[in-house]
């Protein structure tokens, strides 16, 4: 009986420290998965917010590279027509048979101009902070004649116009190219 008895305190021993042994590991493991899934969930946050900043930033880019072309476009036009107007009479053309055609968004249909010889950019707002440019030099009463506004279509995003001056005349004019 006495090897029965030892034998038992023996298993009895190895099974609660078994037992607690499991219990311990059972918490850890519990704890683990906790820590684990929290981290994953933190890192599931952090690449949603990178990735939202990621399109935000492409986004402004893309708006900020229009608002540049349309700045480059009023920056070549005012140019063009202070060469011919230093000039004492001439004509450029700006045409795509010449590849070299002022470039605008493909958003912009139509380039305008009024009787105080401001850009206008058709649909409204699409020219941003360039709307109402004042362009110099310009004879409006030659260019606008029974309309309100002088307009020129873009298509493709590409424009097409002619910009002369005649000999004796002291501003400069613009046109359609046919």
């Amino acid at each position: 009986m006495k090897k029965r008895g030892v034998i038992f305190k023996r298993a009895t021993r190895a099974l609660t420290s078994n037992l607690d042994t499991k219990n311990l590991t059972v918490a850890k493991s519990k704890r683990s998965q906790m820590e684990l899934s929290f981290g994953m969930i933190f890192s599931i946050i952090l690449i949603v917010v990178f990735i939202a900043f990621a399109f935000y930033a492409i986004k402004w880019f893309l708006n900020y590279q229009k608002t540049m072309q349309i700045g480059n476009f009023v920056g070549d036009f005012q140019a063009d027509i202070n060469r011919i107007y230093n000039s004492e009479h001439g004509s450029f053309e700006r045409s795509i048979a010449r590849d070299n055609p002022y470039y605008l968004p493909n958003n912009i249909k139509k380039v305008c101009i009024d009787k105080n010889s401001r850009l206008d950019f058709e649909p409204r707002g699409s020219g941003r902070e360039l709307n109402n440019k004042k362009i110099e030099y310009l004879n409006i009463d030659k260019i606008i004649t029974a309309e309100n506004n002088f307009c020129i279509d873009v298509k493709k995003g590409k424009l097409e116009m002619i910009i002369e001056m005649n000999a004796g005349e002291r501003l400069v004019t613009i046109g359609k190219v046919s």
